[in-house]
């Protein structure tokens, strides 16, 4: 169930960054093992992570704002 709300959310993400914030919850990596998965540097993965879940935050209080 859990999968199914993350699910749900993450079509409003785009593909890289939905597939940081699954490595991340879901796999339960660390920064630096995404990082490597996806080649990219140690700081930009934590940036795109950030800003996705910020994306994400502001989708939900849209939704329950309404």
């Amino acid at each position: 169930e859990e999968r199914g709300g993350l699910d749900r959310w993450l079509v409003h993400v785009n593909p890289i960054d939905r597939e940081i914030l699954v490595l991340r919850f879901v796999a339960e990596l660390e920064f630096q093992e995404i990082a490597d998965i996806m080649h990219m540097g140690l700081s930009a993965t934590k940036m795109r992570y950030k800003r996705a879940l910020d994306r994400m935050r502001e989708k939900f209080s849209n939704v329950t704002e309404s």
